[in-house]
């Protein structure tokens, strides 16, 4: 054994094997340890761990309906009065937009790979249903989501139907909210090929 040589325990940890590290597994240990602080650094934003901070929480809900659907508010139709997917992604998009570091719609981690998709009144999410009211939670800077709400224009056409049909529009703001980490599978596989 030439050179410098250190007997160091197997890192498997099985019994009392032992293996011979050499000066360039010191380098090794390093590039380790570099990928450790890089897989840590990057679960927060793909969302697999639980995340605690300030936080709004936006509702959407269906407008109610007349009695008599002949009742309808003029230059409107049955479809004017329930929460689209457009109305869930602008809300979405205007928060990332806004800063937020962490996000849940319902009871759901939102994720890259995260699909919404409405049919007709149902919210489909993960694998999971969902029927309005919807709640979409975000944790990072409140003013500048807040912000980021009021300043898109999608969300002001949505709040516009609100006032005018009874839509759901609510934003709360919260000192203190965790969001727990993405349970789920992640699924990266190209679905075009």
């Amino acid at each position: 054994l030439g050179g410098r040589h250190e007997r160091v325990p197997d890192a498997g940890g099985v019994g009392e094997e032992q293996h011979l590290v050499g000066p360039g597994d010191e380098q090794a240990r390093d590039r380790r340890g570099g990928l450790r602080f890089e897989i840590d650094r990057l679960e927060v934003p793909a969302g697999l761990t639980a995340v605690q901070g300030p936080a709004l929480s936006v509702s959407l809900d269906d407008a109610p309906l007349p009695d008599d659907l002949e009742d309808l508010a003029p230059d409107t139709q049955l479809e004017d009065y329930i929460v689209h997917q457009q109305d869930l992604e602008a809300v979405i998009n205007a928060l990332w937009a806004g800063g937020a570091e962490a996000m849940m719609v319902m009871d759901q981690r939102i994720v890259s790979t995260s699909t919404i998709r409405c049919v007709g009144p149902v919210l489909l999410l993960q694998g999971r249903r969902y029927a309005p009211p919807y709640t979409i939670t975000a944790i990072g800077d409140v003013e500048a989501m807040g912000e980021a709400l009021d300043d898109s224009d999608k969300i002001a056409l949505y709040r516009d139907y609100a006032d005018y049909i009874g839509l759901g529009y609510q934003v709360e703001r919260h000192h203190d909210v965790t969001l727990p980490a993405y349970d789920g599978l992640i699924d990266v596989s190209d679905e075009s090929s």
